[in-house]
């Protein structure tokens, strides 16, 4: 490989490779711009010299075995990086606020590692004209603090995705205004508290389906914080031939109390025509719910490594 020095595209996915790039092959490659080697057998130290690569575009490096710290991508190396999965790997320690200044990021998904600490305050940081952060997947690692300011603010954000972790603090109510975008918005799992935000009717607009899709206002501020796992799809009604939103909350294992209120357990009846919520799971012992088709529990699991 050490040779190519004008490959552009280099897919290996599901191959059980077990074999480490020697770094001196690795650093010839400097017009690759796609490098796929998902699903391997590779262990042991990431592979730094990744992180030189001026042309690279994307990685896809999740399933292996990969140890060490969060590898050390940044805006002068790797101007170019556009999406970066380094999931279900060994990763440890804090996420590297280097990768947040890299101009053209679009997704990041980290899930399924051990990195710890806060994320970065830069998330979401403006460059002039906005942010273009669509997909970030920090869930299931061991993460702490709040949301920072600047993520509020990624109005290109589709997939928000911080499941499984042990942040703490409230949600800003104007977070479904800002976020517009939003398709997947997934906090399950947390120490999240605070008011409810007041609507949900700004993510009505599904960009990726060029249709709008109305959903119930939430009134009031009846429990603590009622949107963990949000996730709205459109699907196609076969009668109607309309696109129509279907919906699945999961509230299970924070600490929260309180009543679910009525206009979100209206949004459950089969013939709403605006919304179908297709779940709606809560810890039961802590909060009232009448409509709830799952109780989950309030015992939270213990962090990883405890």
């Amino acid at each position: 490989f050490g040779r190519f020095s004008k490959l552009g595209i280099l897919g290996l996915t599901s191959n059980s490779i077990d074999l480490p790039f020697p770094d001196e092959a690795i650093e010839g490659w400097t017009n690759l711009k796609l490098l796929l080697l998902a699903e391997n057998l590779l262990e042991g130290p990431f592979p730094q010299s990744l992180t030189k690569l001026p042309a690279l575009e994307e990685l896809g490096i999740d399933f292996n075995s990969l140890t060490g710290t969060f590898p050390a991508f940044n805006r002068d190396d790797t101007p170019k990086l556009e999406r970066l999965n380094l999931a279900n790997n060994g990763l440890k320690g804090t996420i590297s606020s280097d990768i947040f200044d890299i101009e053209t990021l679009v997704q990041l998904n980290i899930t399924t590692n051990f990195f710890n600490g806060s994320l970065p305050a830069n998330i979401g940081q403006d460059f002039g004209d906005g942010n273009p952060l669509q997909v970030l997947d920090v869930g299931m690692n061991e993460l702490t603090g709040g949301i920072p300011e600047n993520v509020y603010n990624t109005s290109n954000m589709v997939n928000l995705v911080l499941s499984s972790n042990n942040f703490t603090g409230q949600i800003r109510s104007d977070i479904f205004t800002n976020l517009f975008q939003l398709r997947i918005l997934a906090l399950d799992d947390n120490g999240f508290s605070g008011p409810v935000p007041e609507t949900l009717s700004p993510l009505s607009q599904l960009s990726k389906f060029l249709v709008k899709c109305s959903f119930d206002s939430i009134m009031g501020q009846s429990l603590s914080f009622l949107i963990l796992t949000l996730l709205f799809t459109c699907f196609a009604h076969p009668f109607l031939n309309v696109l129509l939103p279907t919906a699945t909350l999961a509230l299970q294992e924070n600490d929260f109390v309180g009543v679910i209120s009525d206009s979100i357990c209206n949004a459950t009846v089969k013939g709403n025509a605006r919304i179908q919520l297709r779940s709606l799971t809560i810890d039961c012992e802590e909060v009232a719910c009448e409509c709830c088709t799952n109780c989950g529990t309030a015992t939270r699991p213990k962090p990883r490594g405890t």
